[in-house]
């Protein structure tokens, strides 16, 4: 009798080499019929890809045919990852040495997501998601029950209504710029319900008011407690420990997780997008993770990443909810391209399967455009919807160019394919840059004067609006800078050196050289706004993380721009460059994990860089009377922009 067989994912080495039908038992059947050793593939589902000598092999011979070049024998693997740490990898191999690891390095890489190279596919546990569940509660559905075991659990861990406005002022005063994952004036209505209905309505016959809101809401506290910089004192006179309160949110939040991602919410979306970032940011990437995939599912399960048909144009309350959703949708998209981006995590879903428009920068419903909407100027949301945009050509970078998907053979074999897409989404990334409004591009020139002054005194709502706009424009700036070195990074991998170094045509048009002067210039631009006191505006806010990670990677380039060119002009200027940025990552370390290993890794890689060129490294004084620490804003009352 005739039978169907399924095709399995992996099949094992004999069959696979003699494209035999394998089944998903160990040992197969047809190995056990044929007494034969049945041996599983160690490629790892999840592992970004390990070059073989062969294929380097392939790589040299269908470069050498390139006019001008020849081709470097220290690299033998191609850099298929995205992820920060497999950068620092390739930069200790070039000085034979092993890349550091351990728990020192723990906020730069994901221990719990990589698998080793021992793992076979029978180590490999699938899980699939059977059947979404089929009684989705939004808040406001099931109003009059009472609440569940969780929903008091949480409302337990909610201080009075004094500390928590404070914590709520501060999240939007340092944190909500960077995330904006709701509307301010929405969410400070429904904080302010919550606390009318604990004060007036508690008891155990007390209605439920939704696990959702509440659980964003403690989010937002965690948080905020972690950047309460000079608010701390005023918690403590409310005989609150902002460490001790932050850490058993957290541990509740956690508990209770399948409680509230199951309600498929829009709240869940934002609670996973918080609490994700929260983990990103602060050195535990293996908790974002699957905390960014849980958001991305429920969003994907609400239909946020597909156009909402709009009806009725008056209709305020749909159009409100458009914008909800587009907000929701983006920072998702944002966080999920970020992971992929610094750790090498797979992509999440396609671009292909989305058609939901881009943020509007003239809000209505956020209260900080009510002028531009008027002028048409920039305003405070102008910045969102740059990043956002970056974010889709940084995808389009991570699909193209690494990960998984990409075919590495199609590559090595047809070099100038790469050529053109690095060009392609570079010129995409220049259009980006130049596209961006005027108070967007980071003018690092200010005399330090100014900034110290808006530090002196309490800023006004303009003043408060001009300092988010510097924060913003240095944000983007770094982000812009740190997408051009992703960009170019595939090229470095084939290490090539012009056989005529001393012809200027040649060098000018060869481009592998190319692509190192433009991840040695982006490098150097960072180190360059890193040198400025607007870095350590950034430093008392939720940006301080990403600007470490960006830190990390300008230094790390810059060590392998040295070690691949060592004879290049400007290779002096990219010495002075890392020590600069070690200065930095030296004033930032005992307010971010990120800083201080980055600081570790930069040190130990640019003694390997110094020793190859026979010099001795020697770690110079940190000058860190660079620019004078600037002191933390205490401000009696919030002058947080309505976004």
């Amino acid at each position: 009798m005739k039978t169907n067989r399924r095709k399995v994912s992996r099949a094992c080495e004999r069959c696979r080499k003699q494209k035999l039908k394998c089944d998903i038992e160990r040992p197969c059947t047809l190995c056990s019929r044929a007494n034969a050793e049945c041996i599983v593939s160690e490629s790892s589902r999840w592992r970004p890809y390990q070059g073989t000598r062969e294929q380097c092999a392939i790589t040299k011979s269908s470069v050498r045919n390139q006019p001008g070049v020849t081709v470097g024998s220290a690299v033998e693997t191609g850099w298929n990852s995205s992820s920060t740490v497999k950068l620092v990898e390739e930069a200790f191999q070039q000085h034979d040495a092993v890349s550091p690891e351990g728990v020192e390095f723990s906020a730069l890489r994901s221990e719990t997501w990589t698998q080793s190279k021992t793992n076979d596919a029978n180590n490999i546990i699938r899980r699939h998601v059977t059947e979404w569940p089929k009684d989705i509660q939004l808040q406001q559905g099931n109003i009059k029950s009472k609440p569940s075991a969780a929903e008091t659990e949480l409302i337990s861990l909610l201080p009075e209504l004094g500390p928590a406005t404070l914590l709520v002022d501060n999240y939007f005063d340092r944190i909500h710029w960077f995330i904006l994952v709701f509307h301010q004036d929405d969410f400070r209505k429904k904080f302010q319900d919550l606390y009318h209905y604990i004060h007036f309505s508690s008891g155990p016959n007390a209605p439920s008011r939704g696990i959702g809101f509440i659980a964003v809401l403690l989010a937002v506290f965690a948080t905020s407690l972690h950047h309460i910089g000079a608010q701390e004192s005023k918690l403590k006179s409310h005989n609150i420990d902002p460490q001790e309160m932050k850490d058993r949110i957290l541990a509740v939040l956690k508990l209770r997780f399948l409680d509230i991602v199951s309600r498929g919410s829009h709240e869940a979306v934002q609670f996973c997008v918080l609490l994700a970032s929260y983990y990103l940011y602060h050195g535990e990437p293996g908790m974002a993770w699957p905390l960014s995939g849980s958001g991305l599912r429920i969003a994907q399960a609400l239909n946020l990443h597909r156009k909402m048909t709009t009806g009725d144009l008056s209709d305020q309350a749909l159009n409100q909810q458009i914008q909800d959703r587009k907000r929701a949708w983006w920072a998702v998209y944002e966080i999920d391209t970020f992971c992929s981006m610094l750790y090498g995590f797979p992509l999440g879903f396609s671009d292909s399967d989305c058609n939901v428009k881009a943020l509007d920068p003239y809000d209505e419903y956020s209260g900080s455009t009510k002028e531009s909407r008027q002028t048409r100027g920039p305003s405070l949301l102008f910045y969102k919807c740059s990043m956002s945009r970056l974010s889709a050509i940084v995808k389009s970078a991570l699909v193209g160019l690494y990960g998984t998907r990409h075919d590495d053979g199609k590559r090595t074999n047809n070099p100038k394919g790469l050529f053109d897409k690095v060009a392609a989404l570079n010129g995409r990334l220049q259009e980006w840059h130049r596209s961006l409004a005027p108070k967007l591009r980071f003018d690092g020139h200010d005399p330090l004067s100014e900034v110290q002054v808006a530090h002196d005194r309490e800023r006004t709502g303009r003043e408060f609006e001009d300092y988010l706009f510097r924060l913003q424009a240095l944000s983007l700036k770094l982000a812009y800078e740190n997408a051009k070195i992703l960009i170019h990074r595939p090229l470095l991998s084939f290490k090539m050196a012009s056989s005529t170094s001393t012809d200027t045509t040649t060098s000018k048009t060869d481009p592998f050289r190319l692509a190192i002067q433009e991840c040695r210039e982006a490098a150097l631009q960072i180190s360059k706004v890193a040198s400025t006191p607007y870095l350590l505006e950034a430093s008392e806010t939720y940006a301080i993380a990403v600007v470490s990670l960006h830190l990390l990677t300008a230094g790390v380039t810059l060590c392998i721009s040295i070690t691949l060119d060592p004879l290049a002009s400007n290779s002096v200027e990219a010495t002075s460059g890392i020590r600069q940025l070690m200065q930095v990552q030296t004033l930032l370390k005992d307010k971010s994990i990120v800083a201080a290993q980055s600081l570790d890794i930069t040190t130990r890689l640019m003694g390997l860089v110094a020793s190859k060129q026979g010099n001795n490294w020697e770690e110079t004084e940190l000058l860190t009377s660079a620019y004078p620490e600037l002191p933390q804003r205490d401000r009696t009352e919030s002058h947080s922009m309505d976004l």
